[in-house]
């Protein structure tokens, strides 16, 4: 069997409206993941550059300062923002695993079959190509530290899907 691509999700569709609240602010994140993919493809570079996504829970667009937020003080962000390209278009799903699995492979969740986060539809197939694996073809040293969220036994596990080193917390809302 094939595997998915990468380009294949990155053609144009239709917009079926903007995200709001909380869903928005993982919208900066899918932007740099095809940022990123725009630069692997461009070709080889003598000075390739860092990738760092970086995905969060239940933090809204506004809920930082580099887009605008007057109280909620976040230096190191903004600072980090500055110095990156962001974006701020990604269309969420209603729970963190379906969303996580469309942001690492850039297709949507319903492709992959991550539906849900329990009862078997939170597991990423190992058909799914993510954009860890992508960035090893191309030399990168990949790695994941925080929430997988998208299967706990082989052949769905971080280390399935990605390069050593990994960190993952499973389980952190029980």
């Amino acid at each position: 069997m094939r595997r998915p691509s990468v380009l294949r999700a990155l053609r144009p569709r239709a917009a079926t409206g903007r995200a709001s609240g909380a869903f928005s602010a993982m919208s900066a994140l899918f932007t740099a993941l095809f940022a990123s993919w725009l630069l692997l493809a461009a070709g080889p570079s003598h000075a390739r550059p860092n990738v760092l996504l970086i995905m969060t829970d239940d933090q809204g667009f506004s809920d930082v300062g580099f887009n605008g937020n007057p109280i909620v003080q976040t230096p190191e962000l903004d600072r980090l923002a500055r110095s990156a390209v962001t974006f701020n278009n990604f269309y969420v799903q209603p729970v963190c695993s379906p969303s996580r699995a469309a942001l690492m492979t850039g297709r949507h969740p319903l492709r992959t079959g991550v539906l849900d986060t329990e009862s078997g539809v939170a597991v990423l197939p190992p058909a799914e190509v993510t954009l860890a694996e992508a960035l090893k073809k191309n030399g990168y040293i990949t790695g994941l530290f925080g929430k997988w969220h998208l299967g706990d036994h082989a052949p769905a596990r971080p280390q399935d899907h990605q390069s050593p080193p990994w960190l993952s917390v499973e389980r952190t809302s029980r």
